[in-house]
Formats: structure tokens, sequence, C-alpha cells
């Protein structure tokens, strides 16, 4: 019996190290995901118009000022080729990609484009992917190690979208520092 501890404990221990790596390594896993050849069941893949490249050009140097003013290291850009209407950034301040997909990059101004790419390195600057892997390495964690309570699953789960709420106010918080509060907030109903 104490074999299985041990084999469980040094499982969860190797798990919760996996997931506290991955801020440093999200970008790069996540970039050659979105750079793999087109895929009918993923939409994945990045096309070359020159209405895009243009966009794409517009928003890389966008994120270059933002992230100066955030004083981090500009995140690299990916455009996903994909009609939703989506963004994310990932990583650290010295290392980080934002991703915004196609259909995304056609249907907002770049005002909004522009809002939407300071609320992502509001994420990045603050650290919210480390934020995000501390909770699930803990989770984790304690469930392999000792065990939750089935009757307390649900109120953890709540603590961490609460937990996720919060990293968006302050990703807003900080995109309106990067672009003024009244941009922000357009971004933010548009």
């Amino acid at each position: 019996a104490g074999t299985g501890i041990a084999t469980s404990a040094i499982d969860a221990t190797i798990t919760a190290l996996c997931f506290l790596a991955y801020p440093w390594i999200s970008p790069a896993v996540l970039e050659a995901v979105a750079k793999t050849p087109p895929s009918p069941a993923l939409g994945l893949g990045l096309e070359s118009e020159p209405e895009l490249e243009r966009n794409f050009a517009q928003l890389t140097v966008t994120a270059q000022r933002l992230a100066n003013d955030a004083g981090i290291r500009a995140p690299r850009l990916v455009m996903v080729d994909d009609p939703g209407h989506i963004a994310f950034g990932v990583g650290m301040p010295s290392r980080s990609t934002i991703f915004i997909t196609k259909g995304l990059s056609s249907h907002v101004t770049s005002s909004t484009l522009e809002g939407i790419l300071a609320h992502e390195i509001g994420h990045i600057s603050s650290r919210h992917t480390l934020v995000q892997a501390f909770v699930f390495a803990g989770l984790f964690a304690g469930k392999t190690l000792i065990g939750i309570p089935g009757g307390l699953a649900p109120m953890i789960l709540l603590g961490y979208l609460a937990v996720l709420r919060q990293c968006e106010f302050a990703a807003d918080r900080r995109a309106a520092g990067l672009v003024g509060s009244e941009r922000a907030a357009a971004t933010l109903l548009e």
C-alpha cells in the first residue's frame, strides 16, 4: 500500500510540475498547432491574402507598441484561419503569443482590435497564464494526494471560475490603462 501512495505522490508531483511549466511552453506548442496545414476538422493554418497580410502587419506594430507601453517583450502574433471571433494570449512577459482568428480580424474595426490586443497583453503582463497553472496544479495535486470529497468539487469549481473572472476584470483594467478607458469600454461593448 505504501508503494501505491508513493507512486501517486510522484505522479501528482510530475503532473503538477507540468501544469506549472505551461506558461512557458504553451506559446511554442500552440504556435506549432496553429501553423499546421489546414485541416477540414480544425480549420487551422495561415492563409496568404494581401488584405490579411496588411492587417496582420498593422496588428504586429500595434502589439509591439502596446507591449512596450506595458513594459513587456512584444508577443508573437499568430493569425488562425478560422471564421470564429476569438483572441487569446498565452505565455509570460518574457515570451508570449497572441492568437487571433481571421474571423475576428475581419469582423471588427482596427480600434477594437487594438483594445482586444491590449486586453490580451493585460493577461500576459499580469501573468494570468501562471495563475491558471497554479490553480490547475493545486487542484490536481489536492485531488490526487488528499482526495477531494464529491460535494466539495462544485465549490472548488466556483472558486476557480471566480479567479478566472477576476483575471478578466484585471485584463480589462490593464487594457483601459493602455488604450484609454473610453476606447477600452467601446471595445468591451462591441
